[in-house]
């Protein structure tokens, strides 16, 4: 969709992830959810995502973004060897940082590691499963 076509509404986005970040992003005219693992968290999705909706829809303000249950860092061992943890939070939150600034996102987030919580939420590592997290722009 570019920016002259008129937008979607009652349309709901939805991602499905287990132990990766699910970030939904609501704007009053654009959304998007976005599923976060460590390899697209890695390869900066959530920037080039906030930095699209900045440039294609000329939205600057009034982001609010929300961070999903996800795998905590003391539960995301990614080298066994060296016990080398991965923290999604902090990384997605870096990238927001590098694209706005405090007075134009409002961030909310689900303090729940999946791997901690499987009787609430799939953890791929504990498991399998997945859960979907959805945002709708009406």
């Amino acid at each position: 969709m570019t920016n002259t076509e008129p937008f979607l509404k009652n349309l709901t986005l939805i991602t499905r992830t287990a132990d990766c970040l699910p970030i939904l992003i609501y704007t009053p005219t654009v959304i998007a959810a976005i599923h976060a693992g460590r390899k697209s968290t890695e390869l900066k999705i959530l920037e080039k995502v906030l930095v699209k909706m900045q440039k294609e829809f000329n939205i600057n303000t009034h982001f609010h973004i929300y961070f999903g249950p996800h795998i905590c860092k003391e539960n995301y061992e990614i080298n066994p060897e060296t016990k080398e943890h991965y923290e999604l939070r902090q990384q997605n939150v870096n990238q927001i940082q590098s694209v706005l600034n405090t007075k134009q996102y409002t961030l909310y987030e689900e303090n729940i590691c999946t791997k901690q919580h499987v009787s609430t939420y799939f953890s791929y590592r504990e498991e399998g499963g997945r859960f979907y997290s959805g945002i709708s722009l009406r």
